[in-house]
């Protein structure tokens, strides 16, 4: 995770170097090369998005960032159709965040500043999830992989705390238009392509108090202490290897200042 905010660092530090530079020289007042926006859309959903003009490449070439992390927390939430373990409710209280950085660059092809850009993004985004009173139940393509025996499990458990982190790495090439107003208004239009990589094997934690009851592999398992396993949660698709890539369609707005 460190080399991404040493991506944003060493992004903030070429920008610097470069509004150093337009400083040094005789630009018009006209080009306003920093812009700072709200990202709706995906990937992202919601986002903060800061676009720097390069100088010296004709003003149309721009890099860009895009930074959001958001936390939620839904109680009582049903997770999955039909009765739990013991006939109970396959109800849970879960909390997640969501971090995304995305970092970029866009040409614009036929105005300076402003008008048809192509882009091309690197996206990372991470979801956490914990669960707190998760309930096992069948479900014949996803299994347990038990990284110690390098082999598949078959984990049942009731009342019991989950805590999983969904690393997606992404790739998003995409076609748009910019305006910036006279005043400085400026809106971005854009849409794309995201290809997402995703493991095959997620890190995945589960821990309950004695009182719960475990089998694995069929064979019941009772202890007098708290049970922790930390499986991967695997998707048994014999085309699924180590990373699978798939994709989704990107479409966002920004809303923002120029200056």
């Amino acid at each position: 995770m460190k080399k991404y905010y040493l991506i944003v660092i060493l992004f903030l530090f070429v920008s610097n170097l470069s509004a150093e530079d337009v400083a040094s020289n005789d630009f018009s007042e006209d080009i306003k090369r920093n812009r700072i926006s709200l990202h709706l859309g995906t990937p992202g959903l919601s986002a903060l998005n800061y676009e720097f003009l390069i100088p010296n490449v004709d003003n149309k070439l721009a890099a860009f960032i895009n930074f959001s992390y958001a936390p939620y927390s839904i109680d009582d939430l049903n997770y999955a159709t039909g009765p739990g373990v013991n006939g109970g409710e396959n109800k849970a209280n879960f909390s997640i965040s969501s971090l995304f950085i995305g970092i970029g660059a866009k040409y614009y092809f036929l105005e300076e500043q402003e008008g048809l850009f192509v882009a091309l993004e690197y996206n990372y985004q991470s979801i956490d999830v914990e669960a707190d009173g998760v309930n096992y139940y069948e479900d014949n393509n996803v299994s347990y992989y038990d990284q110690s025996t390098g082999s598949y499990v078959d984990i049942k458990f009731s009342d019991a705390k989950i805590e999983m982190s969904v690393p997606m790495p992404q790739f998003t090439p995409k076609l748009g238009y910019t305006i910036v107003s006279s005043g400085g208004f400026k809106f971005d239009v854009e849409a794309g392509w995201n290809f997402v990589f995703l493991d095959d094997k997620l890190p995945l934690k589960i821990s309950a108090e004695s009182s719960s009851n475990f089998s694995i592999n069929g064979e019941r398992t009772s202890t007098g202490e708290r049970f922790t396993a930390e499986p991967s949660l695997s998707f048994r698709d014999e085309n699924f290897n180590e990373y699978k890539l798939s994709g989704y369609l990107a479409f966002a707005l920004k809303f923002g200042w120029a200056f």
